[in-house]
């Protein structure tokens, strides 16, 4: 391998790398660091956001590896609770980096790998012209890829890329298949889960539409056996989420509360939603603007053009099976969309499938998008062959003009003209008329007046690129490498502009320094002593923003968690959330975000849930039982004095039979009867003996943690009568327990909370945390990766041998002639 070899190798890359520092929001934070703007909407809560960085590094550093999460809503599997896992880039590079700079690198990472993917597609899949093949990957690079989707959404064009290159003969197709199953593994690590299952049937209808003929059943075996592969590669994920999702909040969701599915107005969503597509900046009220979280749509001036151009072609003769899978995709997304919601009062019939948004397919949009936009660039170059100045563009126009039958190209492409240039037309003049009225404030306008301004400016530098084109052809009919390099750079402007001014329109922005940065307040606390001893309970800061710096709190963003856990923060919660039928149903309906929406707590409750802390920004009074400790510009800490002992045994079992029952008994109760008994429901006193009875009230005694780590905890219970051990850490599958060395059982108690019934006397506790399933995974996950080498050396061999066959044929026809 010579230097010349290599440095044409990172061409790509480098190239990509370098294009992607002027991403969103990469740019804003090597600019104005932790002041830089940020799409904030879900980016700084745990579900793949960053606080998981920051908590997974001093979790891992305070701790060693432990399998259990105790920052967030009293505790978690670390791997069910992430909807990304702790193992994806950004928290490798947060050991290294540190949570902010692993957060600009990752985001930096994400658009780089973004482009280059949709760069190796173009050119091996679609095979479109180099220009067009950059023109396709800027658009997709500058789109917004949100951090808490990961490397899910924008590795679609990764994904068929390697799906492609693994089903066609050639002399490496083995190193396809094994990046093709390495790479959907990594996306399940490193990306939004039903994302990554959503490209995947993507992956299979483009394999079964677009693919080239011929041996649809092997194509359609070799995608089943690398979904295999890499679901079984990501066991230890996979079947942590799977012991957990059934006995989570999941399965009390109710989509149905989320989404409108009367006919009418799914129709009218799906309709405004998709009209970001024509439209790049609100025209009306309900009409255009930004997709939000799902990326971008809208492909500028000049690209939204080019992909009517690539529609046009799919109704062509010969058509190419390619174009027309891209066209079918893009009319497929919303009647999909729709689909899904229309089918959510069904769906709720499924069990903890019932909170699969299947709406989410959204996300393959960008990647249509752009790719369309290349291949009406690749339209245009191909039209313009070498040694032909115009020749063939010119028969076409000519052939056009001439009298004949309406083909159905003709037709599409007259629907589309009209469509696109008054599309074009109306949000140019908009735009436009927006920018003048704001008159002076120009020199100095507000973040979303910065946004049309920066959208107005690529409505013209698109229109600038078509102009340049477009004079060139009806001049010379033919592009110049000049011109075409103007006209490329004028699009990578256009793109530019608009992925900031889009960003800065919507009103989801926040920025480091507000939302994560480590606040006075949170030093105080941290100030107090050990974290285990100190919880939180924080009202309007972001979900997971004390767990990112090792605070343990009650609440958090956590995709998977509990239903226990939900039902006792909803008691906790619900003098606030009755405030408000809204705040009460979305909790219910759609309970992924334990927050305290407000000061007002029970504080019998959080009493018991050992809260000693509570964190109020902006306002508002807890009411009586708090006391004002500490204040830092809008934040102010209150101390509860009379929270329960972390670890405590209550001497009797509440009457209580069911959980409906446990819940409103647990939100009447006083703080002595939840220190002096724990509520249990009836099917959950398996292993309770019968010393220990059932009664309203009955006497405690505190309990010491003699040490604590995530996965494992030893408490002393000194001298009493016989009760229940609780520690008021989450319970969970996979949780063990010994008294003086004999196993014992662990109960939930209180619904949320590890209990261990103990007998009279003094003794020693010893809860360790053991996920057998996870274990399980990970032999799965190595037998997967021997599977995996295994059947890639099989295709090696057998392609090897077809070639040395073929050879063979080949030299017994020649020595016959």
């Amino acid at each position: 391998m010579t230097i010349r070899s290599v440095m044409r190798a990172l061409r790509l890359p480098v190239g990509y790398g370098l294009l992607a520092l002027l991403s969103f929001p990469t740019l804003e934070s090597l600019v104005y660091g932790e002041h830089g703007l940020n799409h904030d909407l879900d980016v700084f809560d745990l579900a793949g956001g960053v606080p998981r960085i920051g908590a997974t590094v001093t979790e891992w550093s305070r701790y060693g590896f432990s399998w259990w999460d105790p920052y967030f809503g009293t505790g978690n599997d670390i791997l069910a609770q992430h909807s990304i896992a702790p193992v994806a880039p950004d928290v490798l590079l947060g050991f290294v980096l540190g949570m902010f700079a692993a957060y600009v690198v990752n985001g930096w990472l994400m658009a780089a790998i973004a482009g280059l993917g949709m760069h190796l597609f173009l050119r091996d899949v679609l095979r479109v012209p180099p220009a067009a093949r950059v023109v396709g990957a800027v658009v997709y690079l500058f789109g917004f890829w949100h951090e808490i989707y990961g490397f899910s959404a924008l590795g679609v064009p990764i994904a068929l890329w390697l799906a492609e290159l693994a089903i066609r003969a050639g002399a490496h197709r083995w190193r396809a298949l094994v990046g093709l199953v390495a790479f959907d593994a990594f996306v399940l690590y490193a990306g939004q889960s039903q994302v990554a299952l959503l490209v995947g049937a993507v992956q299979l209808a483009w394999l079964v539409i677009a693919a080239e003929r011929g041996r649809l059943r092997a194509r359609i075996g070799i995608w089943a056996g690398s979904w295999a592969a890499s679901l079984a590669l990501s066991g230890p994920l996979l079947f942590a989420q799977l012991v957990y999702l059934p006995i989570s909040e999941r399965a009390a969701w109710n989509l149905a509360d989320i989404y409108d599915a009367r006919l009418g107005s799914v129709l009218h969503d799906t309709a405004s939603f998709y009209s970001s597509l024509l439209f790049g900046l609100p025209v009306a009220s309900g009409i255009g603007g930004t997709p939000d979280r799902y990326g971008t749509y809208f492909a500028g001036i000049a690209g939204i053009i080019l992909a009517a151009i690539a529609v046009v072609a799919a109704f062509r003769r010969p058509r190419d099976r390619r174009i027309v899978a891209l066209v079918l995709l893009l009319v497929a997304i919303p009647i999909l969309d729709m689909a899904a919601v229309l089918v959510t009062p069904l769906q709720q019939q499924l069990g903890f499938l019932r909170s699969f948004q299947f709406v989410r397919i959204r996300h393959v949009m960008p990647f249509v998008v752009a790719a369309l936009v290349a291949v009406g660039a690749g339209q245009i170059l191909g039209w313009l062959p070498d040694g032909d100045p115009g020749g063939r563009l010119r028969a076409a126009v000519a052939a056009a003009r001439q009298p004949r039958r309406t083909s159905t190209a003709t037709a599409v492409a007259a629907i589309l003209a009209i469509v696109v240039g008054l599309a074009i037309v109306v949000q140019v003049a908009v735009g436009t008329r927006a920018v003048v009225r704001l008159g002076r404030q120009v020199l100095s306008p507000a973040v979303p007046d910065l946004g049309r301004i920066l959208i107005v400016a690529s409505f013209a530098l698109g229109i600038a690129a078509v102009v340049v084109v477009a004079r060139r052809l009806v001049r010379r009919g033919a592009l110049g490498r000049t011109v075409l390099t103007v006209a490329v750079v004028l699009l990578a402007g256009d793109r530019f502009l608009y992925a900031h001014g889009e960003r800065f329109i919507s009103p989801s922005l926040g920025t480091w320094a507000d939302q994560v940065s480590l606040t006075p307040a949170q030093s105080f606390v941290i100030a107090q002593g050990a974290p285990e001893l100190n919880r939180v309970l924080s009202v309007g800061l972001a979900g997971d923003r004390m767990g990112a710096y090792g605070i343990f709190q009650a609440d958090g963003y956590q995709a998977i968690y509990p239903l226990g856990v939900h039902d006792l923060f909803g008691v906790l919660t619900d003098p606030w959330l009755r405030r408000d039928e809204a705040l009460y149903r979305y909790f219910h309906s759609w309970g992924v975000r334990a927050y305290a929406f407000g000061p007002a707590v029970d504080h019998e409750v959080a009493d018991l849930e050992g809260i000693r802390w509570l964190v109020v920004r902006g306002g508002g009074d807890p009411g009586a039982g708090w006391t004002r400790a500490f204040a830092s510009g809008n934040d102010v800490v209150y101390a509860n004095p009379t929270a329960l002992p972390r670890a405590f045994v209550a001497g009797a079992i509440a009457p209580a039979q069911t959980r409906e029952e446990a819940i409103a008994a647990l939100a009447t109760a006083s703080r002595d009867q939840l220190a002096g008994t724990v509520f249990v429901p009836a099917p959950d006193r398996v292993g309770i003996p019968a010393t220990v009875p059932i009664a309203s009230t009955a006497q405690t005694r505190e309990a010491t943690i003699a040490s604590y780590e995530p996965d494992r905890q030893t408490l002393t219970v000194p001298d009493g009568p016989a009760g229940i051990l609780v520690l008021t850490d989450a319970t969970g599958p996979g949780w063990t327990a010994t008294v003086d060395g004999r196993a014992a059982a662990v109960i939930p108690a209180d619904l949320a909370f590890r209990g261990v019934p103990i007998a009279a006397g003094a003794h020693t506790v010893v809860l360790e945390y053991r996920p057998i399933a996870t274990e399980l995974g990970l032999a799965v996950a190595v037998v997967a990766a021997f599977a995996t080498g295994a059947w890639a050396w099989l295709v090696r061999r057998r392609d090897r041998r077809g070639r040395v066959e073929a050879s063979s044929l080949e030299s017994g026809a020649l020595a016959l002639d």
